[in-house]
C-alpha cells in the first residue's frame, strides 16, 4: 500500500521513510537481523533510529508474557547492545537524551492511557489529505 501511494505523491520523503522503517527496523547493526541481513550503514538511518525506539518501548511496556521494565534497565539493555544490535552512534544520542525517553514513556504509560474506540482520534490533523489519497489508491 505504501509503495503504491508513494508513486502517486509528489513529496516522497514521508512514504520513503515509512517504507524504510517498515522494512528495516528489525535489521541489526552486526548484520544478524531480518529480513535482508543488512549491516552498519546499509541500514537506513530512519530504521536505525526506530530500532532503538521500538526496543525501548517494548522493554518499557507490559506484555501478556512480561511486566514492564523500569527506565534504567531498558536504558542499560540498549547500551549493552551498541555495536551489535544497534548503531553505536545512535545509542550515544539515545543516551544523551534518555531522560526525554523516560518522560515520554511516563506520560504514555498504560495506567494513564486513554482507551478510545477510535485510536487515532487524538492525533493532530494530517498534512496529507487522506480522503484524496484513498480515492487515488482505488
Amino acid at each position: 500500500v505504501l509503495r503504491k501511494a508513494e508513486g502517486r505523491i509528489e513529496s516522497l520523503s514521508f512514504f520513503t521513510m515509512a517504507i524504510q522503517i517498515a522494512l528495516s527496523h528489525h535489521e541489526r547493526w552486526d548484520g544478524g537481523g531480518y529480513p535482508h541481513q543488512l549491516a552498519g550503514g546499509m541500514i537506513p538511518l530512519s530504521a536505525r533510529i526506530m530500532a532503538i525506539a521500538d526496543v525501548y518501548d517494548a522493554l518499557r511496556s507490559r506484555r501478556s508474557y512480561k511486566e514492564p521494565m523500569d527506565h534504567e534497565r531498558a536504558r542499560s539493555i540498549v547500551r549493552e547492545n551498541a555495536g551489535t544490535q544497534f548503531d553505536p552512534e545512535i545509542v550515544k544520542t539515545f543516551d544523551a537524551c534518555h531522560e526525554e525517553f523516560r518522560a515520554v514513556a511516563s506520560e504514555f504509560n498504560e495506567e494513564s492511557a486513554i482507551v478510545s474506540p477510535d485510536p487515532i482520534s487524538h492525533l493532530p490533523p494530517s498534512p496529507i489529505n487522506i480522503s484524496s489519497l484513498k480515492r487515488n489508491l482505488n
